[in-house]
């Protein structure tokens, strides 16, 4: 039954137990785990009378360390020769076993450093063998690095850390292998820190074992061999000897392979740069060649050289710089060679000839480098004619820009000069009109007077604001405001003008934001010329549609009349100063500055401006401003509860300047409704409200179990129900420093996470 009945002290000594706990228990008791069905048919073969001879086995001791065994089992019989027992003799041949694997993958390892030239391949094939051999969980090859100062790991599974050997003089359980660099002997560390230092597939920090020998090329250390354990063991001096065989076998051979990397390498690199140079060179449109140093021979010229001499690549190519007869004078030539191998550039004019025997003055650029080994000089020329040329281009161009700013200077100053008599004439002209008692004939004397003035004043603006934008002194103002309200006065504006003519006028917005970031008074002043042309050129009955939406970040606009339009001839020259193509409609002249204005308004709102038209059918401008488009930096919008205009755009503007956005909602419905559509992340409220008190919307969010912030704003002396939520109260006017502390604590809520379905 496999029952033990006996057990000698070497048994003892082997397995752990004493006699006394090793008797009675089953043998397959002392089987490795996979092993208990291994014992049962030694069992059975012997009670059959059979004999077990050298089986090699795995066994377990008493601690749990498994040991390799060689077992010899025999049966004990009777007088009558029945089988009443068996005895095993287990031999202890951990020892011999792993020096027979050793020297197994030890040639292994040296047949392949014969063999592979390959680095990576041969330390992988050496780490595999040797942590196979010695039963280790990892081993790594760290190899010096002269440029950083530290060991790199080559060919390790996972992610080893480089050793700065520097600093590498610490106690033996944290940096082994840089301790064993520098004392350039093997080191066993019975207690090693493995988590830290061995980041590898499976690791985990804690205290194993570890052993290094250095690996020598003559008498260079060129790196260090370290095998670790994962958990603690006693390695032996036999192990070290082992592993240090192993570092002796595989060192050389890792080495060689490492130099023809980095010969590999720089090899790479070397023809990575000269593929850069060849590239950089052709683009080049400075005229460039390249010549070996050695017999100055041409091997390469660009485009831009062949374009300056004439002479063709595949005649040149070969042939020395003298051989062709370049340089006019070629002590020219020596004179830059001299001075090149002395300093390792050169510069100086000299005369090129060129493919039909015409002299070429230009500054010659000589510089030393290497390409793929060989030294080679770099040649760039840069022709003075046509530098000359640029500089008096240039001058020229100079000379343009000073006249451009002094007429732009003469232009603003009499534009200022003409103000005050203007302001005189229109002025005395409508008191004149207010004040006397005249006949309608005078009458429509002092009116034509009047007219002609303020004809005179928008020219004199126009010219003003022309000047500013030529001069650069025209700066944008940029402020947030209702959409609704930049486009009022133009609007009531036009329509009061197309009413007077006999022109239909249409005004859509189509799914623009209530807020827009934009310098107003240009803008308007854009639409007010694009309107007023287009009322102007439209004859009776004619029609005019301005439509305003957004694209992204943009505000677009779009201004479409019926009106005669533009002839295609005079396409290029709709946005010039002082261009006028036809009359308008009844006959009132323009100023010719409009469009050209216009244009440069939007243009310094980093916009753009377009147009159709083809005549007799009308013709349509196109905006586009971009980034116009009010956005919130708390990642929602706030609602606005007001029914006055006005206040309403004060608070929208305090709230822009917190990078919010806003929706403006001039009743308790329409309030009810946008937060129905999607929860605000604050409110602002008025209680005075067209269809109730604003208390109905706090109600409503009380009953609804929703958390939305509030602030109440009156003009009464009143407050809301204190237990319906609001957060704090503001009188009108509205103090911009309490409502900017509301704000902050509006944001501060938001980064918490809080929103409107957050119970109360």
């Amino acid at each position: 039954d496999g029952i033990i009945t006996d057990w000698n002290h070497a048994a003892q000594r082997l397995f752990g137990y004493t006699a006394e706990e090793a008797l009675g228990r089953p043998t397959w008791a002392l089987a490795a785990l996979g092993h208990e069905a291994e014992e049962r048919e030694f069992l059975r073969r012997v009670s059959l009378g059979e004999f077990v001879e050298n089986a090699d086995t795995t066994r377990k001791r008493k601690d749990g360390a498994l040991i390799e065994v060689m077992l010899s089992m025999s049966p004990i019989r009777n007088d009558a020769g029945n089988v009443i027992g068996i005895s095993k003799i287990a031999r202890d041949v951990t020892a011999r076993r792993h020096d027979e694997r050793t020297i197994a993958a030890l040639h292994a390892v040296a047949y392949a450093a014969d063999h592979i030239m390959d680095a990576s391949r041969l330390v992988a094939l050496t780490t595999a063998q040797v942590r196979d051999a010695f039963g280790v969980d990892a081993l790594v090859v760290y190899w010096w690095d002269a440029t950083t100062l530290t060991l790199r790991p080559i060919g390790s599974p996972g992610e080893v850390a480089p050793v700065p050997v520097a600093d590498s003089e610490q106690g033996p359980g944290q940096e082994l292998a840089g301790l064993v660099f520098k004392r350039r002997s093997p080191l066993i560390v019975e207690e090693y820190e493995t988590g830290p230092r061995l980041n590898t597939a499976g690791s985990k920090a804690g205290s194993g074992s570890a052993m290094a020998v250095p690996m020598l090329v003559g008498d260079e250390v060129v790196g260090v061999l370290a095998a670790v354990a994962f958990k603690r063991r006693s390695f032996t001096e036999h192990d070290l000897q082992l592993l240090t065989r192993f570092a002796v076998e595989v060192t050389p051979a890792i080495h060689v392979g490492q130099l023809l990397a980095d010969v590999q390498a720089r090899r790479e690199q070397a023809e990575a740069f000269a593929m850069r140079v060849s590239v950089y060179f052709r683009a080049n449109p400075v005229p460039g060649l390249i010549a070996r140093r050695a017999d100055n021979t041409f091997v390469d010229v660009n485009d831009a050289f062949i374009e300056l001499l004439g002479h063709s690549k595949e005649f040149l190519l070969g042939k020395t710089l003298l051989d062709v007869g370049l340089f006019a004078d070629p002590t020219e030539l020596a004179a830059l060679l001299k001075a090149l191998d002395e300093m390792g550039q050169s510069r100086a004019e000299v005369t090129l000839r060129t493919h039909s025997g015409e002299l070429r003055s230009v500054l010659a650029f000589f510089e030393l480098t290497e390409i793929v080994g060989e030294a080679c000089i770099i040649v760039s020329c840069v022709d003075l004619a046509e530098q000359k040329r640029a500089a008096a281009l240039d001058q020229s161009q100079r000379v343009v820009e000073e006249a451009n700013r002094a007429k732009s200077t003469f232009l603003a100053n009499m534009s200022h000069e003409l103000r005050t008599p203007l302001n005189a004439i229109l002025g005395f002209s409508e008191l004149l009109l207010e004040q006397m008692t005249i006949g309608e004939r005078h009458k429509e004397y002092l009116n034509n007077v009047h007219d002609a003035g303020k004809h005179l004043l928008k020219l004199v603006n126009d010219v003003l604001d022309i000047s500013r934008v030529e001069a650069g002194r025209m700066v944008l103002r940029r402020e947030p405001i209702a959409l609704d309200t930049l486009l009022e006065p133009v609007i009531a504006t036009s329509r009061l003008a197309a009413e007077a003519r006999g022109v239909h006028f249409e005004a859509t917005t189509i799914a623009a934001p209530p807020i827009v970031t934009v310098d107003h008074t240009r803008v308007r002043q854009i639409l007010d010329n694009l309107l007023s042309n287009a009322i102007k050129f439209t004859p009776v009955a004619g029609s005019v549609r301005l439509t305003a939406s957004t694209v992204d970040d943009a505000l677009l606009f779009e201004v479409k009349d019926s009106g005669v339009g533009i002839p295609l001839e005079s396409h290029s020259r709709v946005f010039g100063t002082f261009e006028r193509f036809h009359e308008s409609a009844d006959g009132e002249p323009g100023t010719g500055l409009g469009l050209a204005l216009t244009k440069s308004l939007v243009e310094l709102h980093e916009g753009t401006i377009r147009f159709e038209s083809a005549a007799g059918v009308g013709t349509t401008f196109s905006v586009r401003l971009p980034a116009s488009i009010a956005r919130s930096d708390i990642g929602a919008r706030l609602l606005i509860v007001e029914n006055n205009r006005r206040d309403a755009d004060l608070v929208v503007a305090l709230a822009e300047r917190h990078g919010v956005s806003a929706d403006v909602a001039r009743s308790i419905a329409e309030a009810l409704a946008i937060i129905e559509r999607q929860a605000p992340v604050g409110i602002v409220l008025d209680l005075s409200l067209p269809d109730g008190r604003g208390e109905v919307i706090l109600q409503t969010l009380h009953d609804r179990n929703l958390r939305i912030p509030a602030v109440v704003v009156t003009a009464l002396d009143e407050e809301a129900d204190a237990d319906l939520g609001a957060d704090d109260y503001l009188r009108k006017p509205i103090d911009a420093a309490r409502f900017d502390r509301w704000m902050h604590k509006l944001a501060a809520q938001n980064d918490k996470g809080l929103d409107a379905n957050t119970p109360r």
